[in-house]
């Protein structure tokens, strides 16, 4: 259900800027929330608590050693849209054992999150991996021992212009689904779900749970 309600304007929950080192500063501003951050000095991701440390203020990550003169500094911070709007991010990070190629993840994923994986502080396209959504797990070609893997799990909150408060009914006079649709999806044991049709499935769903379709 991409859209509920009156949902016409778009809302910023990143905030990205890049900075330029010059071998003194280490404190660069980015606006997040928690620890929804990510830092990349010249393309590869940093390891919070490691080479960058964050601020219970969300307001900006301050590094360990300065970067260096001409060094190239990306930070993305993500915040909540609203107080119904609960955007957030789940980070895991595994240590490879040599030939590994199975990732357990722990994060929970319904098939709408916004998935990013990186290799040794490199980000792999999605052509480096598979996720396989109902066994919860990273597939890849062999890894050699301590590659460190890390991935970021963006989960997409529940949003309505027409809501002000968490306590207000909810109560629409349309919702629109789309006509397509193309990623797979697990439908939960306990979870209903429902589709409008007519639709054009160019994916595979996966029902545990209750599936209607009008």
């Amino acid at each position: 259900m991409p859209l509920i309600g009156n949902q016409f304007t778009k809302e910023k929950i990143q905030d990205h800027h890049t900075y330029a080192g010059d071998g003194i500063r280490t404190v660069f501003a980015v606006l997040y929330e928690g620890n929804s951050v990510l830092v990349f000095l010249n393309g590869i991701k940093l390891k919070e608590g490691v080479d960058y440390q964050i601020v219970n203020t969300g307001n900006f990550v301050r590094f360990t050693e300065a970067p260096e003169l001409n060094d190239t500094i990306d930070v993305y911070g993500t915040s909540e849209v609203t107080d119904l709007s609960r955007s957030t991010i789940s980070k895991e990070t595994w240590t490879a054992d040599a030939g590994q190629t199975e990732f357990i993840i722990s994060t929970p994923l319904s098939g709408g999150e916004r998935i990013t994986v990186y290799l040794n502080g490199l980000r792999l396209s999605e052509l480096d991996y598979d996720i396989d959504y109902l066994n919860k797990k990273i597939i890849m070609d062999e890894r050699e021992e301590d590659d460190v893997l890390f991935l970021e799990v963006l989960h997409h909150g529940f949003r309505s212009s027409m809501h002000n408060t968490k306590n207000e009914k909810a109560s629409h006079p349309m919702f629109a689904t789309p006509d397509t649709i193309n990623s797979d999806m697990t439908i939960k044991e306990g979870e209903n779900a429902m589709i409008v049709g007519p639709v054009k499935l160019n994916s595979v769903i996966h029902v545990q749970g209750t599936l209607t379709i009008v």
